[in-house]
């Protein structure tokens, strides 16, 4: 495995001195300790740059699948298609702890809704169960398909109502899950340009895929630039942002990890898995990968995402090791104690995630009676709530702030 480790050195714009003549004040030198934060602005920056570079290579490499494949349909080259968004998916996921900011300049806020958008309403993008003629690909009103007109749709009228992203790809892969065990089955022939086409509109699905395939790449892209080095973009601005931005960082690993991670997409899907009166339901729709039935992925790096940004290292899809200065080196020196709490947090809550991708799908572990698979999601939730409430002591500790987690 190659290892790359950035090493820096803190100069510069954080340690120039304005140095005057006389009786005319200086400005003081930073502490070790602000020092130190800001190599953790440093290091967090050169590690989400290379994650969302990543996270561009492989929706590249999942475009070049989408057009093989609704080049030449089959059930090969949609097997393909479906790896390939299921890789992209992964290092994806890592990406999420980074746009929990309460900034609204941030870079992935302004596009967030038009590369992971979910909950969507099937009906709004195509062909749903009892409804063949559903969906913008079959509408006879919206048009022309374009990466344009499909970012103009996406939750227009309704925040379910998404058109493009992650989520619609994998709709238009899987299509509906309607299966107790298994993940959807869209056939292949959905997507065949002849009579022996399964529904109507083949010609305006491909170009549908086509252009959301291509508009996550765009949007991708623009996120990835924004933290690029040597430029001026939202990364310049933040590395001089101080305790803010470190604040950011805790605030963006504790919200997602607690309130969206453990709550939105865990919580809500095993709670929904009983009526008020305790029959049970069905609550896979609660998911977030629905239709693939990925979602015990999402959780899994969506966790390894967080503890990515704790330890500073990220090993790139290629085969890279990013080593960085990270929370874990400034805590270490500040509360030595705290930093091996805050390990042994990650550790639990990588194993309790651990269970749910062996024991997956996550549909049939939030099943209402499973009370194993109930356990192994709960005991997740559990794990990651108590290492999300942990990182208000270590802000505490890092920058004398009071840090809310939602």
């Amino acid at each position: 495995m190659k290892k790359l480790v950035i090493c820096f050195v803190v100069a510069g714009a954080f340690m120039s001195q304005a140095c005057k003549k006389g009786n005319e004040e200086t400005s003081p030198a930073l502490t070790q300790t602000e020092q130190n934060r800001n190599k953790v602005l440093i290091g967090y920056s050169t590690l989400v740059s290379a994650t969302y570079d990543d996270a561009v290579i492989t929706a590249d490499a999942l475009q070049t699948k989408l057009k093989a494949f609704v080049a030449s349909p089959s059930d090969q080259t949609l097997d393909d298609a479906k790896g390939a968004w299921i890789a992209a998916r992964t290092v994806y996921s890592q990406t999420e702890t980074c746009r929990f900011f309460i900034d609204p300049k941030s870079p992935i806020e302004q596009i967030e809704g038009a590369i992971n958008s979910w909950p969507l309403s099937e009906n709004y993008i195509d062909y749903v169960e009892g409804d063949p003629s559903a969906g913008i690909i079959n509408s006879k009103t919206f048009g022309v398909i374009n990466t344009e007109t499909i970012f103009a749709a996406n939750q227009n009228g309704a925040e379910e109502n998404v058109a493009c992203g992650y989520h619609a790809i994998e709709f238009l892969l899987w299509g509906q899950d309607l299966s107790d065990t298994g993940p959807g089955e869209r056939p292949f022939t959905d997507y065949v340009l002849t009579a022996d086409s399964t529904h109507s509109n083949p010609k305006r699905r491909g170009d549908y895929l086509l252009a959301v395939a291509d508009l996550l790449a765009q949007n991708l892209n623009t996120v990835a630039n924004e933290w690029k080095p040597n430029a001026s973009n939202y990364r310049a601005d933040f590395v001089k942002k101080g305790n803010d931005a470190l604040l950011d960082i805790l605030r963006g690993m504790g919200d997602y990890g607690k309130g969206e991670l453990s709550g939105q997409r865990m919580s809500v899907a095993l709670n929904g898995n009983h009526d008020d009166l305790g029959n049970g339901v069905n609550s896979q729709e609660d998911e977030q990968s629905c239709f693939s039935d990925q979602t015990h992925n999402d959780i899994y790096f969506g966790q390894k995402g967080i503890a990515n940004v704790y330890k500073g290292n990220y090993i790139t899809v290629g085969g890279f090791t990013i080593d960085v200065y990270s929370v874990e080196d400034m805590l270490k020196v500040i509360d030595g104690n705290l930093n091996t709490t805050m390990l042994a947090n990650y550790a639990t809550t990588e194993e309790a995630a651990g269970l749910i991708v062996i024991n997956n799908p996550f549909d049939q572990l939030i099943k209402f009676g499973n009370t194993t698979g109930n356990k192994y999601v709960q005991d997740t939730i559990d794990a990651l709530r108590a290492q999300s409430d942990a990182l208000i002591t270590v802000a505490l500790k890092l920058t004398n702030s009071n840090l809310i987690i939602n």
